[in-house]
């Protein structure tokens, strides 16, 4: 296991196939609700699929505190649905559909802990484009509801050139082979729908994929900058790696832990001294063919709250490449 002196970070490859934000609260998008409740996020992850579709993971959390919890044996329980509909730019239904999830939990303090939250995630194969996103969340119990639009950007992933996808803020990821909620490319990646990291969440977990290396079996490597900047652009820090290929397209995998930032440029506030706002920047470049190819500065916007972390536990670390499974889920 390598360390570094100034961030430690996982960074898990393997080989294969991105992402905005929209909230019933508040967003980077420009996100319109009716101001009910449950209040709600959401996220969206882009990947190439194929020549025409792009495949496309939405994601929404409800925070436990938001639903209406009633006793039941052995606990209480609350129960949701969200109802979701995609249209393209046409005004055409591109895509709908609903879910319903229950949460059962042991005692009331679980209920209003506000660091507990439900997410959910749908996936949907659509056209390359601009589309309108409108989503409800209900709360099964109360019957109340809260709905929120937004602008989808799908992205266009045919072009032949060197690309990298979106970027997926994640709170978790780990190595899971099983084709379970949130796996994909034998990763278990939770998303983080807020993009929101502090002492709860003190790993800034982040997973991408990278597509058109030029590759043809020999011993090869492209070379990662990873950039992190506060939201007046000054940067943070910057790390570069290079690494072997493992394919012509692979994934990578983040961790940053919070407590190795530097503190002096970190620990800046907001105007409620609690949390402060940040920009991942990742960029690629392949040492055969020089291209070069960055992640979107528009949805790669984080927030660290509550400053007050113990110290770091990871340290880094590069695991070998892992070969693609190309798993998908369907759901």
């Amino acid at each position: 296991m390598a360390r570094t002196t100034l961030l430690a970070f996982l960074i898990c490859l393997c080989a294969s196939q991105g992402y905005g934000q929209f909230s019933s609260q508040r967003s980077q998008l420009a996100w319109q609700n009716d101001g009910g409740e449950p209040h709600f996020s959401g996220d969206y992850a882009c990947f190439r699929l194929d020549d025409t579709l792009t495949y496309t993971e939405l994601y929404f959390q409800i925070p436990f505190a938001n639903l209406r919890f009633v006793r039941c044996q052995g606990g209480y329980q609350a129960e949701y649905e969200i109802e979701l509909y995609v249209e393209d730019d046409s005004g055409a239904l591109a895509y709908c559909k609903d879910a319903r999830d229950k949460i059962k939990v042991a005692s009331y303090d679980e209920t209003v802990a506000a660091q507990n939250a439900r997410a959910i995630m749908f996936t949907a194969y659509l056209r390359p484009g601009v589309h309108r996103l409108r989503a409800i969340a209900t709360d099964r119990e109360t019957g109340r509801s809260a709905e929120a639009r937004a602008e989808l950007q799908v992205r266009d992933f045919r072009q032949d050139t060197l690309q990298i996808s979106d970027l997926q803020f994640s709170s978790n990821i780990e190595v899971n082979a099983s084709a379970t909620d949130f796996v994909k490319n034998h990763r278990r990646v939770e998303p983080n729908v807020t993009r929101t990291y502090g002492k709860t969440t003190p790993c800034l977990f982040v997973y991408y994929e990278i597509y058109n290396l030029a590759f043809d079996c020999g011993p090869d490597s492209f070379h990662t900058t990873i950039t992190i900047q506060r939201d007046d652009g000054r940067i943070i820090t910057q790390l570069k790696r290079y690494v072997r290929k493992p394919g012509a397209s692979c994934v990578q995998s983040l961790c940053l832990p919070i407590a190795d930032f530097p503190r002096a440029e970190v620990f800046t506030r907001s105007s409620d001294g609690r949390c402060g706002a940040y920009r991942l920047k990742i960029e690629i470049t392949d040492a055969k063919t020089g291209q070069r190819a960055e992640s979107s500065s528009e949805r790669s916007a984080f927030t660290i709250y509550r400053q007050d972390f113990a110290s770091a536990e990871r340290r880094f670390e590069l695991l070998d490449p892992m070969s693609y499974g190309g798993f998908r889920p369907n759901r």
